[in-house]
């Protein structure tokens, strides 16, 4: 969807990483080498990349910001060669090219890498979870996407909602003194929508009121809150994302199988927790800043839905006590359930379909917010540069003498030539 263009073939917001492994680019969870997120000085945050005076210096060389080889340099292959190639003994070959400059180049770094290699050896030591980690194994986690990339994920992995939260709390959570306590002074910013309190002063503030029946119906907030089975990512770089995942629950069941136990019991299931292919040590340091017990928290209560609807789907009696044990009452593993495992398309996308904030009465509020002055990205046309996006209908001729004040489609421009009305036109005089 976003890479159609020549150019931007190689794009890395949407990549699937492998556990162990370094990502991209290449060990960014390295933050005392990247310099990135926010560190307590005192009792203040400030960014790792230093203050004012520090970063205006490395306004335009900065050298802890990733460079290509870090991601890695794409490359093609020189197919031609195979179909071009005389005849003779020797069989042709592909050589790698650079897609940078066309020129003959080395494959040493590529997507997927980690996924090829199987965390090999050579590789695992580099994983900057590991080494926190007390202990070394293989583990795959997925990760971040923008709203087109939930849509079209194939494996429904995505949900998007609405949260309300508490701006004036975020830089107090931020600053807890134990990196360990950040997950819970994170949760202490979101607002409950159902209370009619906060509902109320929300509507005060400027929030729609679609916006507000939305967060009552976000998946994102019952994962987070309500289940408590979903956990951010890194909440130790302070900077509160708003990006949260749910710990993969790796395969048990064969595992307890194989050693003589019931890999269906609940008890089983719960005990064999802190034994899992992928350790709690290593899912702690991605998701709770090493603290293990909210990471077994959530998977308990996986384990739990996996248990409590096995039965039903076996024709078993409904065993309450299953979700009693993980702090939840039968109705909420089915919902948690309906939600992870058959949730339609408007279950997982529940967002209004626009926002415009406060705008005068008649102002439409559908669109798309570039059509509109004000909008983001849009500038005051009569600043040098500063021409907005959309072209006006052709019916609409530009102001006679003020060639700059039309307005110039870059994002439908393929690249070639001058786009129309970028520049003024020329008078008849000045021929």
């Amino acid at each position: 969807t976003w890479t159609h263009r020549s150019g931007t073939e190689y794009v890395w917001f949407n990549n699937v990483e492998t556990r162990p492994g370094q990502g991209y680019p290449r060990a960014y969870e390295d933050q005392e080498h990247w310099k990135g997120g926010w560190r307590l000085k005192g009792d203040r945050l400030v960014p790792r990349s230093g203050g004012r005076a520090r970063r205006l210096c490395r306004l335009f060389a900065n050298p802890p910001m990733p460079a290509l080889s870090d991601y890695y340099e794409p490359w093609t292959y020189d197919y031609a060669n195979l179909t071009t190639a005389p005849l003779g003994d020797d069989l042709p070959t592909a050589p790698p090219r650079s897609l940078i400059d066309g020129r003959p180049t080395d494959i040493t770094w590529g997507p997927n890498w980690d996924d090829d290699l199987g965390g090999g050896p050579d590789h695992l030591a580099d994983d900057p979870v590991l080494v926190l980690s007390s202990t070394r194994t293989a583990a795959a986690a997925g990760a971040c996407a923008p709203t087109v990339c939930s849509e079209t994920c194939v494996g429904r992995l995505r949900y998007l909602g609405v949260m309300l939260y508490d701006p004036d709390k975020v830089g107090e959570a931020a600053r807890v003194t134990d990196e360990k306590d950040l997950y819970e002074a994170q949760l202490t910013c979101f607002l409950d929508p159902t209370d009619p309190g906060i509902a109320r002063a929300a509507e005060e503030s400027g929030i729609p009121h679609d916006w507000i029946t939305a967060a009552r119906r976000s998946p994102v907030y019952a994962l987070i809150n309500t289940y408590r089975v979903a956990l951010p990512l890194h909440p130790e770089y302070r900077t509160m994302p708003m990006v949260w995942y749910v710990p993969p629950l790796s395969p048990i069941v064969d595992s307890l199988t194989r050693t003589g136990h019931d890999g269906e019991d609940p008890a089983s299931l719960f005990g064999a927790i802190d034994a899992l292919r992928i350790p709690l040590d290593y899912l702690a340091h991605l998701f709770t800043a090493g603290d293990p017990a909210p990471v077994e928290a959530a998977l308990c209560r996986l384990a739990a839905m996996r248990a409590y609807m096995r039965r039903i789907n076996l024709g078993d009696p409904r065993d309450p006590a299953i979700a009693e044990a993980v702090g939840l009452g039968a109705d909420s593993i089915e919902a948690m359930y309906r939600l992870l495992a058959l949730a339609k398309y408007e279950d997982r996308y529940v967002i209004p379909t626009s926002y415009t904030g406060t705008v005068p009465p008649d102002t439409p509020d559908d669109g798309c917010s570039l059509d509109a002055d004000g909008g983001p990205g849009m500038y005051d046309a009569g600043l040098p540069g500063m021409e907005a996006f959309h072209t006006p209908p052709a019916t609409e001729p530009a102001p006679a003498g003020d060639g700059l004040r039309g307005r110039v489609n870059l994002l439908n421009w393929n690249g070639r030539g001058t786009p129309s009305g970028l520049f003024p036109r020329r008078r008849e005089n000045e021929r």
